[in-house]
């Protein structure tokens, strides 16, 4: 199975509708390989991560796809965290599962991190801070058998960002209309790597 996570913060904005058709285009295409596809979108709002599935791996119709809108920030640590509950509450049809990303590996959000031992003042959730958090939720979910890759589309500085968090298994584009065509060579490299 396959777990398609669109990063839904405003600076996905000029590319929603996009950023909505190749999701469509993706998920149909592995409809047509038996191949059952989540389809969520993520963003954090007023101190909250939100969650919107817009296609569960049981149905076969993409529409609401393209419901997909664009707002706020991304806290991409949290976002990986609840991708693994999600998996916990709504498991997968199939044994091997792959989770795939779509990030520009700049994690940011206006909620700081809360004060704690280590940190008496806490933290902006931004920079370094947030892509360690991202990389640690990322060794999580790999820990626990789930597969996790990413499409990254940013600039050059956040190129090292997406290496931090998700090692070699990231393929970088350059214009989101590629979205779909990147990822499903992600996913025949993974199914590859699966059949060895």
């Amino acid at each position: 199975t396959v777990d398609l996570l669109l990063d839904a913060s405003a600076s996905r904005l000029q590319y929603q509708e996009i950023l909505a058709a190749q999701g469509v285009i993706l998920a149909k295409s592995l409809l047509a390989c038996h191949i059952p596809v989540r389809v969520s979108r993520f963003c954090s709002v007023r101190g909250y991560t939100v969650f919107h599935i817009l296609k569960n791996f049981t149905e076969k119709k993409c529409d609401r796809i393209f419901h997909y809108y664009a707002t706020g920030w991304n806290r991409d640590g949290l976002a990986l965290r609840e991708a693994a509950e999600l998996l916990q509450l709504l498991p997968s049809p199939a044994d091997k599962h792959l989770l795939l990303i779509l990030t520009d590996a700049a994690p940011n959000d206006s909620q700081r991190i809360l004060p704690s031992q280590d940190s008496p003042f806490g933290h902006d959730y931004s920079d370094d801070i947030s892509v360690n958090d991202a990389a640690e939720e990322v060794r999580a979910l790999r820990a626990k058998g789930i597969h996790v890759s990413a499409v990254f589309m940013g600039n050059d500085a956040a190129a090292n960002s997406a290496e931090k968090i998700y090692g070699k298994e990231f393929t970088r584009i350059r214009r989101i209309d590629e979205l779909a065509k990147a990822a499903g060579r992600l996913i025949q490299k993974e199914i590859q790597s699966l059949t060895r």
